[in-house]
């Protein structure tokens, strides 16, 4: 098992709509550092700029231009506690779910650029769930890539720990827990 040099990066996964961009702008309305999602960013541009390089149309040039922007976000990374709207697993868990190889520019990536052991997983909830120009998914398609997200972190020896539904405050006072944050903003 490699080292976990960076235990201060902390991921929050999961498919989309499942409240993870929410919880990131809760953490960073406590003071924590944050790195938002790159994907919806990227996916706005590439439609605005009549680009095929979308999940739905090109996989593998979505996955290199999001590669790209979660490497930055690593490297931007500093020695505080840091938490990431995904990490880089998570663009391995849309190859598992195709059946597709991972590309080895990305399993290198995923090798290389480690997180926190403990990495936490937001479950799909459907009385949240909604579709928009960026989530084109069914809720049946999130409850698919969500068992591909838990296996892709698995797979890189990670520890997954599905964060429990509710509030904010209560999904912010379970990560404290389990990090063991006696500073809990």
């Amino acid at each position: 098992m490699e080292e976990y040099k960076d235990t201060h990066k902390i991921v929050i996964c999961g498919a989309p709509a499942t409240g993870k961009s929410s919880l990131i702008q809760h953490l960073s309305s406590k003071g924590f550092n944050t790195f938002e999602e790159v994907s919806r960013e990227i996916i706005q541009d590439q439609i605005a700029n009549k680009s095929n390089a979308v999940p739905w149309e090109d996989l593998n040039a979505f996955s290199k231009l999001v590669l790209a922007g979660r490497i930055q976000h690593f490297k931007a990374a500093n020695n505080e506690l840091q938490f990431f709207d995904r990490g880089l697993p998570d663009i391995s868990a849309y190859y598992f779910l195709s059946n597709l190889t991972v590309p080895s520019e990305i399993d290198q990536a995923c090798r290389l650029h480690r997180y926190n052991q403990k990495v936490f997983i937001c479950p799909p909830w459907k009385e949240i769930y909604c579709t928009d120009n960026e989530r084109k998914e069914s809720f049946e398609d999130v409850l698919k890539l969500h068992n591909a997200i838990k296996e892709a972190y698995l797979r890189y020896g990670y520890e997954v720990c599905e964060i429990p539904k509710g509030s904010l405050e209560e999904r912010f006072q379970f990560i404290s827990q389990e990090l063991n944050l006696a500073h809990a903003k």
